[in-house]
């Protein structure tokens, strides 16, 4: 399936309920939080996470690195296994299939909806600062394919490849042409060190 076709593939709301019992979590409080590539359902203390893409290498990689961090105590959403003890959970829907993933809900604000200050700044960079160390001790399962594009190594993308697909998304908007021209080669650059 396109990208396309992923992003315009939503689940109905039989199916999310059916991903709220398989992970134990309340299938009558269902909020929608997000209707992006994926769609994500509060579900009373556990976020739902609907995925149209039927890989679960696709999945596996982010999911292992989560579980890791915060076993190491990173602050980070705590991943929840679904009934049947695994981590995914396959939901069907008419021809299509959606892969589900959980963790608990965090309360607090939604950075989007704060006020950027230099104190949120500097709190989001040690924050992140934080979740680089703990993941320096993350070593993927042997054979774990790159999780994006099976023609690159390693597991997870690097920046410069993030950052040479937003070209795409970025056609036709000349403010953003010129920033994204002006900004290559340094992050290319850094990218490579």
């Amino acid at each position: 399936m396109s990208s396309e076709a992923a992003a315009d593939l939503r689940p109905v709301l039989d199916t999310v309920r059916r991903a709220a019992l398989r992970f134990g979590a309340d299938p009558d409080a269902l909020h929608l939080v997000n209707a992006g590539v994926n769609t994500v359902y509060r579900a009373g203390e556990v976020a739902l996470r609907l995925s149209a893409h039927k890989d679960r290498a696709y999945l596996t990689p982010p999911l292992d690195w989560l579980r890791h961090l915060h076993a190491a105590g990173a602050s980070v959403c705590e991943p929840v296994t679904a009934t049947d003890g695994g981590w995914i959970a396959a939901l069907e829907q008419g021809s299509e299939l959606y892969l589900a993933t959980a963790v608990r809900w965090v309360h607090g604000p939604r950075l989007s909806e704060l006020r950027p200050t230099p104190e949120l700044y500097r709190a989001y960079g040690r924050s992140i600062g934080r979740l680089h160390r703990t993941s320096a001790g993350f070593a993927p399962a042997p054979g774990t394919p790159h999780m994006l594009d099976p023609g690159e190594s390693g597991v997870f993308a690097r920046w410069d490849w993030l950052w040479l697909r937003a070209a795409q998304d970025i056609s036709g908007v000349p403010i953003l042409e010129r920033a994204f021209e002006r900004l290559t080669p340094e992050v290319l650059a850094w990218a490579a060190e």
